[in-house]
């Protein structure tokens, strides 16, 4: 077992990598705070920018990058989404027209996957996969009303589910396939 650092609670994850890094989100006296534990049990512990509600820690990749969303205090319900690298820099970003961006993978490379509320379509959610470069691709099935992209691989390939309008509201799952399997971006 473990606890954080000065932690008094566990907010989210944890998240393990093959190596047997851990991380995940905590409480401590000064509000939420990510931390990556190595596989040794040293304790590296983060922070997101300045005026932010902290990290929620969704995944850690091979090389012990970590990504999740956090909320900014100054724009109430704005949820913007974050990869942090191995050392340590924080790339902060959003989907367009979101109102909430939320990261729920992170494969090998850095890409990302998760969902974003669409402020320009009735508040829909809307799957996307955002590459290392800082492409974002949205991710919607057809006939899709509610869109949630949970996993990626090292393919760039994404997994989630959805809600299938054409088939009454039924939950569906989907896989979008990545151009390295020789099919065009945006195949679902």
């Amino acid at each position: 077992m473990f606890d954080a650092p000065n932690g008094v609670g566990s907010a989210s994850g944890p998240v393990i990598n093959a190596r047997g890094e851990i991380a995940g989100s905590f409480y401590d006296v000064g509000g939420l705070r990510g931390y990556l534990r190595d596989e040794k049990g040293n304790f590296t512990i983060f922070d997101t920018p300045e005026n932010t509600g902290g990290p929620w820690v969704s995944g850690i990749n091979a090389g012990g990058d970590v990504a999740g969303y956090f909320g900014n205090v100054m724009q109430v319900g704005k949820v913007q989404g974050f990869v942090r690298n191995r050392s340590g820099d924080i790339t902060v970003f959003e989907a367009p027209d979101a109102s909430r961006t939320f990261v729920n993978a992170i494969n090998a490379r850095g890409d990302v996957a998760g969902s974003f509320l669409d402020a320009t379509q009735a508040y829909r959610f809307r799957g996307f996969l955002r590459d290392i470069n800082g492409d974002l691709t949205v991710v919607d099935p057809p006939n899709s009303s509610f869109t949630v992209a949970t996993g990626i691989n090292n393919r760039g390939e994404v997994a989630g589910s959805f809600i299938d309008s054409s088939e009454g509201g039924k939950n569906r799952g989907f896989l979008f396939w990545g151009e390295e399997r020789g099919r065009t971006s945006g195949d679902l």
